[in-house]
């Protein structure tokens, strides 16, 4: 058999902007996102599986460079919790 990977959102908690009077156009100026998944990695045919592993990953609204911050990769409610914040 193969090996399956699943992914499961533990937590998403949403921080307020650092500097409420910072600008729009900044990290401290918007809320950041904390976010927790376990990795899971499964067969059925193998004694030592499942191994999981915990992945956190906190989230701001722009990268290092200033480009708004990619949420595609992230489970759907991670990405309705970023629209909705980061207007």
């Amino acid at each position: 058999m193969s090996i399956t990977k699943t992914e499961e959102l533990v937590t998403c908690i949403a921080y307020p902007a650092l500097d409420s009077s910072a600008e729009p156009t900044t990290n401290d100026g918007n809320p950041t996102l904390q976010v927790a998944i376990n990795i899971t990695f499964d067969d059925p045919d193998d004694f030592e599986l499942p191994a999981t592993s915990n992945h956190y990953s906190v989230i701001s609204r722009f990268d290092k460079d200033g480009q708004p911050t990619s949420v595609d990769s992230q489970p759907a409610l991670v990405k309705s919790i970023a629209e909705a914040i980061w207007i």
